[in-house]
């Protein structure tokens, strides 16, 4: 705790009242817009009242505290200051007691002015060199008093100096038992930095992931379309092709048919009939010629019948063929649309498992921000609630201002009465001096550190202004890459759908 907290709470547990309108208008005019962020009046409002009187009665004890041993310290001050003032007294009393014995020896003995003011060259040896070793002893005397002054005042400043940071160091201290961040807080908030970073770096790896698998399912789609295209017009080609074979099959079964119609005429012709004479049994004893010539038509008629029967088999085996090289390249291009129907069922359950993964990922990252956000929001009230104290703290500070100057009047006050007392001691006046100035570079000290620590709160405050402007922006990226998964998962369904149909 500061010595401003300190004053504060002294003055109000006494009851008095903690400072005049004047005062009160002073202090409103001394803080800094910047101090308080916007979401302290919000956060304080919605503080519960026993928590915060339980706070400041404990703040007030420890101002009470504070202020108890500034008070002795400045009580330690004030009779380390009364002690040098006696020894200076004292010192006075034997300087004027050593002049009186001066004078009156001078009034008895008055050779001394005349050595001091007359030649060395008249004197005799022996005396010359007693005066000169006693003008060189009083020269040396002289340097060693100098020397024994400049380090008691170098003393004496390194004893301030070492006051001043006691009490810088045990200001510090307060100060820091007073701030409500600790080195866990602030390690805890760095490692919340980094897990966001993290995240941020996650959510781009997802986003280029859903790009690669988007331009990756387009590809596949398009891959997939050529594919049912080729296989549409292999299709159409092997139609024709059957058409076209069914055409040639029809023209050689009309030729097959009119080979067997001539070979039934053929038969039917060399079929002997029932009842009726054979044109030969009349005349027995025709010549050899006529029976040459039956055996012969006999004979050409044998041969067309097996060339017509050979010609009906061979055309029957190739009609048989046919059907079946028909029925193979059908079973063949049936299997390939089978293959190619399985391979592209697969590619696609394949690209939607990994696609759900991806979006189960997503959806689990989303999660981890949302909770990086939920401590985030209580680091936020937590830096709500130090600004508050920080600007209790500033009301504290314009109070003890007032106190500072009043103890600044009264120790100028003792200073001017030191110096009433003490005219004839430079040395003394040199220390006052300085300890007026001790008291500016206090003052200053005090200032600076104040303006430092309102400056770490600023850049807290912006830090925090940050966080939350790249959360809500990281919450609009969120819901814009959902909605762009739904719009795709629907395409992919609407493809698999047109893809089934075509199918």
């Amino acid at each position: 705790m500061s010595l401003p907290e300190t004053t504060e709470a002294t003055v109000n547990s006494q009851g008095q009242e903690p400072t005049s309108p004047r005062q009160s208008i002073q202090i409103n005019s001394s803080r800094s817009p910047q101090a308080v962020p916007y979401v302290s009046s919000e956060i304080s409002r919605g503080l519960p009242q026993g928590k915060s009187k339980h706070l400041s009665t404990v703040k007030s004890l420890g101002l009470m505290h504070d202020l108890q041993e500034y008070i002795s310290s400045i009580e330690l001050l004030a009779a380390q200051q009364r002690q040098e003032l006696e020894k200076a007294r004292e010192e006075k009393r034997d300087m004027e007691k050593v002049i009186s014995r001066t004078e009156a020896s001078l009034e008895k003995n008055p050779y001394n002015e005349l050595f001091s003011n007359s030649d060395l060259s008249d004197l005799p040896p022996k005396l010359r060199s007693m005066v000169e070793d006693n003008r060189s002893l009083k020269e040396q005397i002289k340097k060693n008093r100098q020397r024994i002054n400049a380090l008691q005042q170098e003393v004496s400043s390194r004893q301030a100096q070492l006051v001043q940071s006691q009490l810088a160091v045990d200001r510090l201290k307060t100060q820091l038992s007073q701030c409500s961040r600790t080195p866990s807080d602030v390690a805890k908030e760095e490692v919340m930095k980094t897990t966001l970073e993290q995240n941020a770096r996650v959510i781009q790896n997802l986003e280029k992931s859903v790009s690669v698998l988007k331009s990756k399912v387009e590809t596949d789609a398009k891959l997939y379309k050529q594919s049912l295209s080729a296989a549409a017009k292999e299709k159409e080609q092997l139609k024709q092709q059957l058409v076209s074979a069914g055409l040639v099959s029809q023209e050689k079964d009309k030729q097959i048919r009119a080979l067997q119609v001539d070979l039934r005429k053929l038969q039917r012709r060399m079929a002997p009939q029932r009842g009726m004479p054979l044109p030969y049994e009349e005349d027995v004893t025709e010549d050899d010629e006529g029976s040459e010539e039956a055996a012969a038509a006999a004979a050409a008629a044998a041969a067309a019948t097996a060339a017509a029967a050979a010609a009906a088999q061979e055309a029957e085996e190739a009609r048989a063929r046919e059907e079946a090289e028909r029925e193979r390249q059908k079973m063949e291009v049936a299997a390939a649309a089978a293959e190619a129907a399985a391979a592209a069922e697969a590619e696609w359950t394949a690209t939607t498992n990994a696609l759900m993964l991806e979006t189960e990922t997503f959806n689990q990252n989303k999660k981890e921000i949302m909770q990086s956000k939920d401590v985030l929001h209580a680091k936020i009230l937590e830096v709500a609630e130090l600004m508050d104290s920080t600007e209790k703290f500033n009301a504290e500070w314009d109070v003890e201002k007032v106190e500072i100057r009043k103890l600044k009047a009264d120790l100028e006050a003792k200073s001017a009465a030191t110096d009433l007392m003490i005219e004839s001691m430079t040395m003394w006046e040199v220390e006052a001096l300085a300890h007026e100035s001790e008291c500016k570079e206090k003052e200053a000290e005090i200032e600076r550190k104040f303006s430092k620590w309102r400056s770490d709160m600023e850049e807290k405050d912006r830090e925090a202004a940050n966080l939350a402007s790249k959360l809500a922006e990281r919450e609009a990226a969120l819901k814009r890459r959902e909605e762009n998964c739904r719009d795709l998962e629907a395409k992919m369904r609407v493809e698999r759908m047109a893809g089934r149909g075509e199918g």
